[in-house]
């Protein structure tokens, strides 16, 4: 590990539990502190697979993990529908673009499908044959856009919430780092990211969902659950873009 990614890694460590709302939500029992815990280790586990690369065999159990961690996110909340889907989306396209053959990659998304397709058929099968919907699954498109819902949106995220600069951060050192991230792995892990929060934006702008927002009843404890992964892809961008930087500079120097 280089000194850039364990002074990343410290500072990171230091800031996630800083979160106010996070440290409320380590005692008090609502299942979106659960499930932005698996929303963290999918990704984590996502990454350890692409770091040891697609050619070694053995290198599949991390896909199963990501599945497994991906299916947790499912049966935890309703709202856990949206990072597997997001995942889900992310590992076909990693495979297929990484996988040497066609069948490795079919291969490789089946040991990531199956743990999903075990745990999420069951738990939803539950809930059907007992008739345990809940009002969360009950989400209607609306004939209007709710644009109102993205100012108030932004402002718990910036300020009234309470999470911090992370937000402000991230899209900064996005913003900077946009060319090299797409150059690299890394945009494997920035894509699930954005769109999980577009496919919330979606939600709270085009269904009869924006009233959670205007209340501020559920927009806060939603966000809460990609906080630890908004961290992690920061962190892991930072260390990217300063190790690039460092290596330019010694190139240059010893040129």
């Amino acid at each position: 590990m280089s000194l850039f990614s364990q002074v990343i890694a410290i500072l990171s460590a230091f800031f996630l539990p800083s979160v106010p709302l996070l440290t409320y939500h380590a005692f008090d029992a609502y299942a979106d502190l659960p499930l932005s815990c698996y929303a963290l280790a999918l990704i984590i586990c996502f990454r350890r697979y692409m770091e040891r690369g697609t050619q070694t065999g053995d290198n599949n159990g991390f896909l199963v993990l990501t599945g497994l961690f991906a299916a947790f996110c499912i049966w935890t909340k309703a709202e856990g529908i949206l990072f597997s889907l997001a995942l889900t989306v992310t590992v076909f396209l990693y495979l297929l673009l990484k996988r040497t053959s066609f069948s490795g990659s079919v291969k490789g998304f089946l040991f990531y499908a199956v743990p999903i397709a075990i745990v999420g058929i069951s738990w939803f099968a539950f809930l059907f044959i007992y008739y345990i919907t809940g009002r969360r699954l009950q989400i209607f498109p609306d004939a209007r856009l709710h644009l109102k819902a993205i100012p108030v949106i932004v402002r718990q995220m910036i300020f009234s919430a309470n999470f911090n600069i992370i937000f402000a951060f991230f899209a900064v050192v996005t913003t900077l780092g946009i060319r090299s991230v797409f150059q690299s792995d890394l945009k494997y892990l920035l894509f699930p990211l954005l769109s999980i929060m577009m496919m919330f934006l979606l939600v709270y702008v085009a269904t009869d969902s924006y009233r959670w927002v205007m209340n501020l009843t559920s927009v806060n404890r939603n966000i809460l659950t990609i906080i630890p992964m908004t961290y992690y892809v920061s962190a892991l961008i930072t260390t990217y873009l300063l190790s690039n930087e460092a290596k330019r500079r010694t190139i240059k120097e010893s040129s």
